[in-house]
C-alpha cells in the first residue's frame, strides 16, 4: 500500500498540518498511526538504530481506537488528568519514550502521549564493587544521556554517537537527557508531540538538541498525579513538539484546571500573534554562560560557530521588534554564586531520591530548608526578579548550551525554539528563554513572533531519505 505522507511530511508536519490533511479526506485516523509505526518500525531498531522506545501500544489497539475516531468519536477513560483532557482531544497515545536510566516517558500522537518514571535520572547510587563495575557509567550523576538499563542508548536522529563514545555527561555528540527518547520520537517523525517531565533541563535540553520548541512550565501549575518525581521541589511535566501552536495545544492540556480557567478562550493559542512587537527581552551573555568542559568539551571551531548563531538571532529580532525592546548583553548571578559552604544546594535537594546515598546520609530537616531558601533567594529574589525589575523585562534569553537550566531553581518557565545546526557537527542548537512565574503567555508570544520570523526547523539527515514508508 502506498505511503500516504511523504517522509518530509512525516518529519516536519505538526498536528494542525495532518489535521487539515485530515479534515480533507488525504488522510484517516488509521493511516496516520499506520506510518507512524512503520517509521518507528524502520529507525527504531533498524535504519538509523534511533532505540527511542520503550514499548509502542498493541497494533490492535491502535487501529480500535484510531477506528473510532475516524467513525465515532469514542473516547476510553483514563485515570491521569492531563492524559484524560488529552484523549478528550482526540489524542491516540502510541507508547513509552526511552529515558535516562530507565526513566520512561509519553509519545503522543496527534495530540500526545503517556508516561511512566522510574525512579528518573538519579535512581542508584552503586557501591564500586567488581559485580557493578559494567554499570557505573550509568549510574546516578554520570550517566549517559539517552541510556536505561531497560531501553539500552538513545541515538540523535541528527548525528550518531561513536562506538567508542562513553556519553558520561554531556557528550558533544549526544541527543541530551533525561526526556530523551520523547525529543528524538518526534524528530525522526515518530509522532508529532510528547511529553516529557523536567527536573534540570531534561525537556528543553534534549528538544534543543532535536530541533524542537518545548516548555517546561511554572512550578505547581501541571497536575502530578501519577507521575514519579525527583524532587517536589524541581520535577515538572512539560511538552514537546515541532511548532510553537502545537506546543501551545499541548501545554494548556497539561496545567491543572484552575491554570486553564484563567485563560482566555482558545487558550494559548490566542497569544500566537505572530507579532514583530514582542514583550521588552533580555540577552544573557553567551561568552559568560558557557557550559563547564567537565560537563562537555567543545573546540573553539564549534563554540565560535555556536556563538555566531546566537550573534544573529539576536540580530534577526532586533531587526523585526520595535526600538529598545532587545538588550544585549545582560547579566544575572552565576548558578555557581547559589552555592553554599562549598556545596550546591541542587545536590541536597536532589540527593533525596538517590536511594543509597538518601538513606546512609541525609541531610537534617535545617540544612535542606537552608540550602532551598538560599537556591529560591539568589535565583528569584536576587537573581531573575531583581534583574527584569532593575531592566523592565518581560523576557530572558539565552543560548541553550549553557549552564541557565540552573534557573530550574526558581520554579520558573522555560522554553527552546530551533534556531538552526551547527555546521561543525550538524546538531540542532536552540534559543532558551525563561519568563517569571505564570507568564507562559508572554513565552508563547514571543515563540510565535521567532517562529514568524526564522526559517523552519531542519528535518534530521539520519532518517530523511525518499523511500517509502
Amino acid at each position: 500500500m502506498p505511503s500516504k505522507l511523504s517522509y518530509l511530511d512525516l518529519l516536519s508536519l505538526d498536528s494542525a498540518g495532518l489535521q487539515i490533511k485530515l479534515n480533507s479526506g488525504l488522510l484517516t485516523s488509521v493511516e496516520l498511526v499506520q506510518e507512524c509505526l512503520a517509521q518507528i518500525d524502520k529507525h527504531d531498531q533498524r535504519g538509523a538504530k534511533l532505540n527511542a522506545m520503550i514499548s509502542v501500544v498493541p497494533s490492535r489497539l491502535l487501529m480500535e481506537r484510531s477506528a473510532h475516531l475516524d467513525l465515532t468519536g469514542y473516547f476510553p477513560r483514563l485515570d491521569n488528568l492531563t492524559l484524560l483532557k488529552l484523549e478528550e482531544m482526540s489524542a491516540i497515545i502510541l507508547g513509552k519514550t526511552n529515558l535516562n536510566v530507565s526513566k520512561t516517558h509519553a509519545l503522543v500522537q496527534s495530540s500526545l502521549n503517556v508516561w511512566r518514571q522510574e525512579f528518573c535520572n538519579f535512581d542508584f547510587d552503586f557501591d564500586p564493587s567488581p559485580i557493578c563495575t559494567s554499570l557505573i557509567d550509568h549510574r546516578g550523576d554520570v550517566n549517559s544521556n539517552g541510556w536505561s538499563a531497560v531501553g539500552g542508548q538513545t541515538q540523535s536522529a541528527y548525528i550518531a554517537l561513536r562506538e567508542n563514545e562513553t556519553g558520561v555527561g554531556q557528550s558533544v555528540l549526544d541527543p541530551c537527557g533525561s526526556s530523551t527518547g520523547s525529543a528524538v520520537g518526534i524528530s525522526a517523525g515518530y509522532a508529532p508531540l510528547a511529553l516529557g517531565t523536567e527536573l534540570i533541563g531534561s525537556i528543553v535540553m534534549p528538544a534543543s538538541r532535536a530541533g524542537l520548541y518545548a516548555l517546561k512550565p511554572t512550578l505547581n501549575s501541571v497536575d502530578m498525579d501519577g507521575v514519579f518525581q525527583s524532587s517536589l521541589e524541581l520535577d515538572v511535566v512539560g511538552g514537546l513538539a515541532r511548532s510553537a501552536a502545537d506546543l501551545a495545544i499541548l501545554s494548556h492540556a497539561c496545567f491543572k484546571a484552575e491554570k486553564r480557567n484563567l485563560l482566555p478562550g482558545g487558550g494559548y493559542l490566542k497569544f500566537l500573534t505572530g507579532d514583530s512587537d514582542s514583550p521588552r527581552i533580555g540577552f544573557l551573555d553567551s561568552a559568560k554562560w558557557l557550559l563547564h568542559p567537565d560537563i562537555v568539551n567543545l573546540d573553539k571551531g564549534t563554540l565560535d560557530q555556536m556563538n555566531e548563531i546566537y550573534l544573529a538571532a539576536i540580530q534577526r529580532i532586533k531587526e523585526h521588534s520595535s526600538a529598545d525592546s532587545v538588550v544585549h548583553p545582560i547579566d544575572i548571578p552565576h548558578a555557581t554564586e547559589l552555592w553554599y559552604e562549598g556545596q550546591n544546594p541542587i545536590d541536597i535537594i536532589m540527593y533525596q531520591n538517590q536511594l543509597l546515598k538518601a538513606s546512609r546520609d541525609p541531610p537534617t530537616e535545617e540544612i535542606y530548608e537552608t540550602f532551598k531558601k538560599r537556591m529560591r533567594l539568589i535565583s528569584t529574589e536576587n537573581g531573575i526578579d531583581k534583574l527584569f525589575d532593575e531592566q523592565n523585562l518581560n523576557i530572558l534569553a539565552f543560548p541553550m548550551d549553557s549552564p541557565i537550566t540552573s534557573g530550574t531553581y526558581t520554579g520558573y518557565p522555560i522554553a527552546t525554539m530551533p534556531l538552526g545546526v551547527i555546521p561543525e557537527d550538524g546538531r540542532p542548537y536552540g534559543l532558551g528563554i525563561m519568563a517569571q512565574a505564570g507568564r507562559e503567555d508572554l513565552m508563547f508570544q514571543f515563540m510565535s513572533a521567532f517562529e514568524a520570523h526564522f526559517p523552519p526547523r531542519v528535518v534530521p539527515s539520519r532518517v530523511r531519505d525518499d523511500d517509502s514508508i
